[in-house]
């Protein structure tokens, strides 16, 4: 990433998790991690002159917290340990979250920004968060979120029953590309919402119920589909609002890689009841991308 923000390289790959499996162990990830960074460095750097390289920035930890670890961070702590030596440049460590609040203010500018809320919705993690920035950098603290399984986990746990391939978010979304999705059939669903807290399992359960009642019917994986992110939209909904009072107020950042989903984006933007709130989503692409937040990190620390 340039000075204004501009992305000169980007190379990815996406982890191989088998058919029918809902993930993958830390041990699979760590060892795909190991075997494909290497390439995707020298994809990155291809035509680039690594002197105007000002830093490296590597996603540490899942959280900005003194317990927060799981053990895929170190195949690209190490990897990135490895290039800032041989750069003799500054490494900036991170967490993968923090990682998600740059991509999310990248498009605005982080001057835009000083209290605000912030809801993580990703494969892994479910949070509220309460954030202060100071300067160039985020304060926060956790007010909320998921008591079990995260919005990417009911998702793809969904998805996987209907037959889409890991991760599920996105061959579901393209199942509604060619339906009228307001005439689809919506479900009437509970919530289980304590405080700031929810849970999720129950509606997996609640799902598989109501799966005999439309099963054979020819839009049967958009209904699913519909109504799973619908749900979120409509928890994401209540928790914006009972969250603001333990958070700064009404502006809202969504964050994470199920931000990215159109009919929870649409649902929040059109809602009369946040109609008072300010809620912000980082562009589709950059949702699930921890990695342009990094960079855009390293270009302010310039």
């Amino acid at each position: 990433m340039d000075n204004e923000k501009n992305i000169i390289s980007d190379a990815r790959v996406v982890l191989t998790v088998d058919e029918g499996k809902k993930g993958l162990r830390q041990s699979e990830a760590f060892f795909q991690h190991v075997n494909n960074l290497p390439g995707l460095y020298a994809e990155t750097i291809d035509g680039i002159d690594t002197s105007e390289i000002s830093s490296v920035v590597v996603s540490v930890k899942p959280r900005e917290v003194e317990d927060s670890y799981m053990p895929v961070f170190k195949s690209g702590e190490a990897f990135a340990r490895v290039i800032s030596d041989t750069l003799n440049v500054p490494l900036i460590r991170t967490s993968h979250q923090e990682g998600h609040l740059y991509a999310a203010v990248l498009e605005y500018g982080i001057e835009a920004f000083d209290g605000f809320t912030a809801i993580q919705i990703s494969g892994g993690t479910t949070e509220i968060l309460k954030v202060k920035r100071h300067g160039i950098n985020f304060q926060t603290k956790k007010v909320g979120g998921t008591l079990d399984i995260s919005f990417g986990q009911l998702i793809d746990r969904i998805g996987v029953k209907l037959g889409f391939g890991f991760p599920c978010g996105k061959a579901m979304e393209k199942e509604l590309e060619q339906m009228d999705i307001d005439q689809l059939d919506q479900f009437n669903m509970p919530f289980a919402i304590k405080g700031n807290e929810f849970n999720l399992s129950g509606i997996e359960n609640k799902i598989g119920m109501l799966w005999n009642q439309f099963e054979g019917h020819k839009n049967f994986e958009g209904i699913i589909s519909y109504n799973v992110f619908l749900y979120l939209a409509k928890i994401l909904e209540k928790i914006i609002i009972k969250a603001s009072d333990e958070t700064y107020g009404t502006k809202v950042i969504i964050i994470g890689g199920v931000a990215s989903n159109k009919v929870i984006r649409k649902y929040l933007k059109e809602s009369a009841k946040l109609k008072s709130f300010q809620i912000y989503f980082g562009k589709p692409e950059y949702s699930s991308d921890n990695g342009v937040g990094n960079a855009y990190l390293g270009m302010l620390n310039k």
